[in-house]
């Protein structure tokens, strides 16, 4: 009914492999201003936004790379998320930006259609890039049509999806056993609420409010329907967020909290329950908060899918690579490509 620590290990390990390519070609051609370390490494410049124990990984998988070969150097360097959405595309215009990048799928369509990034469908072309392994799911979340051309237009980065964290002693201490792992929604704001002290000293559940969307396709009908109409206002819906008024009035939960503060509520030991995704097994050990997790329990909602499937309230954050256009048809693209290679290779 748990799942286990090295299950969750793995959790975290696959996050780069689940993920697909993508690419239109080079859309400048030129080789630009390729600078060389040292010991004549092509110095390739990353950015991304993991502050914490993710950070922490990936900073290691680079580091094995950077290692594994004498061609290329990865300097990967820490933007805030607000930096690279906001100032990325000034830089990459003026050839002062990163070489890759991380971002969502949202952002990276337009900045793909614009010309910000270039398509790596001859990354995929090549199957000894491993590419074939890829989720066709995951895969799709990148294909744009791209002058008229369907193209890949980036490399799976990390696909995490949510689940039920929780502190082990205060869980033992409400007298609470493996028995009493909820497998529905409203037995999850039963034991929140077995985990509430009534003088405010801690909390059932940390809930960030950007997990909204999941919970009201698990337990109502969702924001909109996969054909598109609006649903936000059925009485499924109200009923349910009701229920979850109720549960906020009744002090089982903090309100209005963003999943930063969610996962402070945790560490900190002010909430003995926090939903969020598998980064949080490092974040939480370091912080000393013996913990564990289980699947976030499904609801009673009428959503229905595309696969005909109802009741999940899981949520998921996808993110993936993207070359820059001031890379080209460089010396650094391919030693961007073998580290996409490296990257989700199976051992990563």
């Amino acid at each position: 009914m748990k799942i286990k620590k090295n299950l969750v290990a793995a959790t975290a390990a696959v996050l780069a492999a689940g993920m697909a390519l993508a690419g239109c070609g080079s859309s400048n051609g030129g080789s630009g201003d390729v600078q060389k370390t040292a010991d004549g490494k092509v110095k390739i410049t990353m950015w991304h936004g993991f502050s914490e124990a993710d950070g922490k990984t990936l900073e290691s998988i680079v580091d094995d790379f950077n290692k594994s070969q004498d061609k290329y150097e990865i300097d990967a360097q820490l933007q805030p998320w607000s930096t690279i959405g906001e100032t990325m595309v000034t830089k990459v215009t003026t050839g002062d930006g990163p070489d890759f990048v991380t971002t969502g799928a949202d952002n990276g369509q337009g900045w793909s259609i614009d010309g910000t990034f270039q398509c790596v469908s001859d990354f995929y072309a090549d199957k000894n890039n491993g590419t074939g392994d890829y989720l066709d799911n995951v895969v799709k979340q990148i294909t744009f049509n791209i002058d008229g051309e369907e193209e890949k237009c980036a490399v799976p980065m990390g696909y995490a999806p949510t689940s039920v964290w929780y502190n082990t002693d205060m869980w033992k201490a409400a007298g609470l056993t493996d028995k009493d792992i909820p497998t529905t929604w409203d037995q999850l704001l039963e034991v929140a609420k077995k985990l509430t002290k009534s003088d405010g000293s801690q909390y059932g559940l940390a809930m960030a409010d950007s997990g909204w969307a999941a919970y009201m396709k698990g337990n109502g009908t969702g924001l909109y329907t996969t054909d598109g109409k609006v649903s936000i206002n059925s009485k499924e819906n109200k009923a349910f967020l009701q229920k979850m008024r109720d549960f906020y009035n009744g002090g089982y939960a903090v309100p209005g909290l963003d999943d930063t503060a969610a996962r402070e509520s945790f560490e900190s030991g002010q909430s003995a329950m926090v939903i969020v995704g598998p980064w949080e097994d490092q974040a939480a050990t370091d912080k000393g908060i013996n913990h564990d997790t289980f699947a976030v329990p499904d609801g009673d909602g009428t959503y229905k899918y595309a696969d005909g499937k109802t009741g999940s309230n899981t949520g998921s954050t996808g993110l993936y690579w993207w070359v820059t256009s001031q890379v080209g048809d460089s010396e650094k693209l391919p030693g961007i490509y073998e580290f996409f290679k490296f990257y989700n290779n199976h051992d990563n």
